[in-house]
């Protein structure tokens, strides 16, 4: 009776799963912002990669966008290439038009997001254009290398750019956002990365830093709950952005045990669309490819999953995934033990 009656439940919620994945579009989810028409982003690493991706397709949604980057010259030249159209994540716009942008609805900032007051500066006059709807911290940077063979000046940089300045971005904004957000919603948005649920061998501080930023963003979600902020916090796979060239011998060789290879890597303009539809949901958790799908069932924590169908997909997938990491976990140890007798862990 007992086995007929589990059999039952496993059969129930497959075809639950199954009408839920056939029919999406009974279960829509609420918008904590239906449209990004007129609505003011901001976006720190703006300038290249994830971050002018977004900025682009923010800009054909018809939103304001405030990029900031730490180098001017870099910024005028990312504006031009959204003004002119020649942005090489996209040929064209909505509905066929060129997807070109009038300068009007672009401001640029220069500054620093490790250094507090300038990012303070920078929000304010970013704000007294039009007030933020949407903060996007997107800013990061790697220097990858083994732990012991790290400069204490790298260990510096990276935790000030990749933590520091998101903490510095929020702190200057959220008490802006707060004065306007109960008639206005808005979000906070975290890039992070799959590296921030699980791990990047030979990117030690990056790892680090992308698992304290799930952390913080964890407990701005609660903290925000009456304010009517949501908290977003974006995890991409591997991206086909600037950052993938920093990648050294440990990263391309260690990340094997993750089958790395970077003509597979996603596209910025991909993750840009999802990210920004997860927003609109306000969702918390955003990945963007089927692996983060997988490390995000086995990373979430206390995180539940935001829908019916999210929650048992992962019920169903989560006991077949942990027996996995039981095979996955001594193939990844002979091949970095491998690659170590190898001397690909020497300094060269």
């Amino acid at each position: 009776m007992t086995m007929m009656m589990a059999a039952f439940l496993v059969l129930a919620i497959l075809l639950l799963l199954l009408f839920l994945l056939c029919f999406p579009r009974q279960f829509k989810p609420h918008l904590h912002i239906p449209s990004l028409h007129g609505k003011h982003v901001l976006i720190t690493g703006g300038s290249s990669g994830i971050g002018l991706a977004l900025a682009h397709h923010c800009l054909l949604q018809g939103s304001y966008v405030t990029l900031i980057a730490r180098n001017a010259d870099r910024l005028s030249q990312a504006a031009q290439s959204l003004v002119h159209g020649n942005l090489s994540t996209s040929a064209s716009g909505v509905n066929g038009h060129s997807a070109q942008y009038s300068k009007d609805r672009i401001l640029l900032k220069a500054a620093d997001v490790s250094d507090a007051a300038a990012m303070s500066n920078a929000i304010a006059e970013s704000f007294s254009w039009r007030p933020i709807d949407v903060l996007v911290c997107n800013a990061g940077t790697s220097v990858n290398g083994l732990f012991d063979d790290m400069k204490i000046s790298d260990l510096e940089t990276v935790t000030r750019i990749n933590l520091l300045g998101c903490v510095y971005t929020i702190y200057a904004a959220l008490p802006l956002m707060k004065a306007r957000s109960k008639r206005h919603p808005s979000s906070i948005v975290i890039v992070s990365s799959l590296s921030g649920l699980l791990f990047v061998y030979g990117a030690n501080m990056y790892s680090a830093t992308k698992h304290a930023l799930k952390g913080l963003a964890e407990v701005l979600r609660f903290e925000l709950l009456s304010d009517n902020i949501k908290v977003s916090l974006v995890c991409p796979g591997f991206t086909e952005t600037p950052l993938l060239d920093l990648a050294d011998k440990h990263v391309i060789e260690g990340n094997k045990i993750f089958f790395y290879d970077r003509d597979y890597a996603e596209a910025a303009k991909v993750v840009a669309a999802k990210t920004m539809e997860g927003v609109k949901q306000g969702k918390f958790l955003i990945t963007t490819s089927a692996a983060g799908l997988m490390v995000r069932i086995l990373a979430r924590g206390f995180t539940p999953a935001e829908s019916l169908s999210d929650a048992l997909l992962e019920i169903f997938l989560l006991v077949p995934l942990r027996v996995a990491t039981h095979v996955w976990f001594p193939f990844a140890k002979r091949l970095i033990k491998k690659q170590q007798k190898q001397g690909l862990n020497f300094k060269e």
